[in-house]
């Protein structure tokens, strides 16, 4: 005797077992791709922490590269070196007394800027990064340049100002590179309008600022 709730025969127990099997390969597939996202989570979290405490903790980012020191070296910056600001950057004053502490963090290719780990007159640790190894000189001078540079124009320059008299390259301290310069030349000289962001213009004279517009 067969009861109502008990299904036989072979077509029944076959759709059965293809049901039973059909949820655990899904049940299976599931697992995978949770097991697949926690994995990628915990891999960009690695990622991220180790971008961060680079990013941070000079400290930590000052050991990741152990070729840095040669790479600096090749551009005459080394650990120990005294090296000068040339423009303002990371909250320091241009024509700033650096101490170098670490060469530069990474090479080309890697998705960080060159950088250099160096150290304020008050012992304060902080990266001065840059796109290549060329803005990098630009940047930096191993040599105090500001030596033959009147006191009138260092102090205008740590206190942001501009001096008519000033040379283009005190100007950069100050302005940074133009993105286009408009330069025309005469029986008065030479005249060079720079172009900057945000409608400001400086005006030189023979090499001389003489006015600027911001």
């Amino acid at each position: 005797m067969i009861n109502g709730n008990q299904e036989s025969g072979p077509l029944p127990c076959l759709f059965m077992k293809i049901t039973r099997g059909w949820r655990q390969m899904r049940l299976n597939m599931m697992k995978k791709v949770l097991i697949l996202l926690i994995t990628a989570l915990s891999f960009a979290s690695s990622i991220h922490a180790e971008d961060f405490d680079s990013q941070n903790n000079p400290e930590v980012a000052a050991n990741t590269d152990s070729d840095a020191d040669k790479a600096a070296a090749s551009i005459g910056i080394i650990p120990g070196k005294t090296v000068w600001l040339k423009h303002f950057e990371n909250d320091l004053p241009a024509l700033s007394r650096l101490k170098v502490v670490r060469g530069i963090r990474a090479g080309e290719g890697s998705t960080l800027p060159n950088s250099v780990l160096v150290e304020t007159s008050g012992g304060k640790l902080t990266w001065i990064a840059a796109e290549d190894l060329n803005a990098l000189q630009e940047m930096l001078s191993t040599e105090n340049f500001t030596k033959k540079w009147s006191k009138k124009v260092v102090r205008a320059i740590q206190e942001k100002r501009l001096l008519r008299g000033m040379t283009q390259e005190q100007a950069i301290c100050l302005w940074w590179w133009p993105m286009k310069r408009n330069k025309s030349v005469g029986s008065w000289g030479i005249h060079e309008q720079w172009v900057y962001y945000g409608d400001r213009y400086l005006y030189f004279e023979n090499g001389k600022l003489t006015s600027w517009q911001e």
